[in-house]
């Protein structure tokens, strides 16, 4: 049995993306994933209260991370030369490598509409919270909210 929190939850994400490999997640049970991830029922329930929850978990880690550097790329002015959308870029692709099977599992078809709600969910909350502003080239476009958003750091969550 593992012991540790933050072992548990990525105990659980890991099965999750393992045992989603042979049938969708939908059809993956709580038994079958605690089996897996070799955890008794009360860990699972007490960080998570259905496999949906542990979906959520993961794709809001990896936007944390993933928007992390696109925000800090946008506040440090990187995107600005060569050298920064380059540093920009292997930033981007570490978060992508380190959460490799994650990512892979985000982009199922039968994930990815999912994945894509949360993303954007989480990316919009993050703007709102810093007032970020979108310029297109063209035009000034202001959203909801009297809340904008940047048009550089939008692209780079397109990417997604």
């Amino acid at each position: 049995m593992r012991s540790s929190k933050t072992g548990i939850k990525e105990a659980i994400c890991d099965s999750l993306c393992l045992l989603a490999q042979s049938k969708p997640k939908e059809k993956v049970s709580i038994t079958s994933l605690i089996g897996a991830a070799g955890i008794c029922r009360s860990s699972f329930y007490y960080h998570y209260e259905s496999i949906d929850d542990v979906f959520a978990d993961m794709v809001n880690e990896f936007c944390r991370e993933y928007q992390s550097i696109g925000f800090q790329v946008l506040n440090t002015k990187a995107h600005r030369d060569r050298e920064g959308l380059l540093k920009a870029e292997e930033a981007f692709c570490d978060v992508i490598l380190k959460y490799k099977g994650w990512v892979v599992f985000f982009f199922e078809r039968s994930n990815y509409f999912d994945f894509r709600e949360i993303f954007y969910r989480q990316f919009q909350e993050r703007c709102r919270a810093m007032h970020i502003t979108m310029l297109y080239k063209e035009q000034r476009s202001e959203l909801r909210d009297r809340v904008t958003y940047s048009y550089s750091i939008y692209s780079c969550c397109m990417q997604m």
